[in-house]
C-alpha cells in the first residue's frame, strides 16, 4: 500500500517525471491526513488507493495545507506514536505508529519544494496510489 508522490509535465505518465516521495499508511500519512485538500484538480482527495493530481490553484491549496502541518509540527516532541487505524480483532483497540519528527519535517519540506516547481515550471504533483 503505498502512494508515490510525481512532479510530471501535462500528460506525462508515472515514470517519466520526478518521483518525490513514497508514502504508506504509516504515522506520517496519518498527520498528514487532515491537512491534505477536499479535493484535488481531478476531483479525488489523496488516498492510498486512487490518483489525486494537483495543478495551479490545487497546488497553491495543497501548499498551504503543508504549511499548517509544518507549523503545528512544531509543538510535537522528537518521536511519538501517531494513531493509523483500530483493530477489530481479537479485540478492539486502536493501532499506533511511530513517527519522527525530524523525518516528517523533511518530508513536508521536501514535498513544499516540489509544489514550488511545478508552480514555477506549469507542472503538476500526480499523487499514484496503489
Amino acid at each position: 500500500m503505498a502512494l508515490d508522490v510525481w512532479l510530471l509535465r501535462a500528460g506525462e505518465k508515472p515514470g517519466a517525471g520526478e518521483l518525490v516521495a513514497q508514502l504508506d499508511w504509516d504515522g506520517y500519512f496519518e498527520y498528514l491526513r487532515p491537512y491534505w485538500p477536499a479535493s484535488s484538480s481531478n476531483g479525488k482527495a489523496v488516498d492510498l488507493y486512487d490518483d489525486a493530481v494537483f495543478r495551479g490553484a490545487n497546488l497553491k491549496q495543497l501548499k498551504g495545507g503543508l504549511e499548517r502541518a509544518l507549523r503545528d509540527l512544531e509543538g510535537r516532541p522528537g518521536t511519538w506514536e501517531e494513531c493509523i487505524g483500530q483493530q477489530i480483532k481479537p479485540e478492539v483497540k486502536k493501532v499506533f505508529a511511530a513517527v519522527e519528527k525530524a523525518e516528517l519535517s523533511a518530508l513536508i519540506t521536501r514535498l513544499c519544494a516540489a509544489i514550488d516547481r511545478a508552480m514555477k515550471d506549469d507542472r503538476e504533483l500526480l499523487f499514484f496510489g496503489d
